[in-house]
């Protein structure tokens, strides 16, 4: 996404983030996925549940697309993959949508550094 310029990164003030590879679908894969999850016939498992295992957010388990990912991470200008788990596990937890809850987190943010 980022090399194609298709990133929805701070409020979709920019569409690549020097950040990227820090909450690319390949380095959850690598630290943080669990296993992948498909739909009863489906061969594709794109379901992908991740778990943190140390940290702050330890413990935080939840299964993340990506749509929860680009919402709750470079949209919202966060690149601290335990903390869009945490997020995403609590949108789960209060039945948000991740997309809403990152949209109120980016207007209460005016400011983007």
């Amino acid at each position: 996404m980022n090399r194609l310029a298709t990133l929805p990164t701070k409020n979709f003030q920019s569409a690549t983030w020097d950040k990227a590879e820090l909450v690319s679908g390949e380095y959850m894969h690598e630290h943080f996925t669990e296993k992948s999850v498909a739909c009863s016939g489906c061969p594709i498992a794109c379901e992908q549940v991740t778990k943190v295992e140390e940290g702050p957010y330890a413990g935080a388990r939840v299964s993340i697309d990506y749509e929860s990912l680009y919402a709750l991470g470079p949209c919202c200008g966060i690149d601290y993959f335990p903390a869009i788990i945490k997020a995403c596990e609590l949108c789960d937890y209060f039945h948000e949508i991740q997309t809403c809850f990152s949209q109120l987190f980016r207007i209460s943010h005016t400011y983007w550094v």
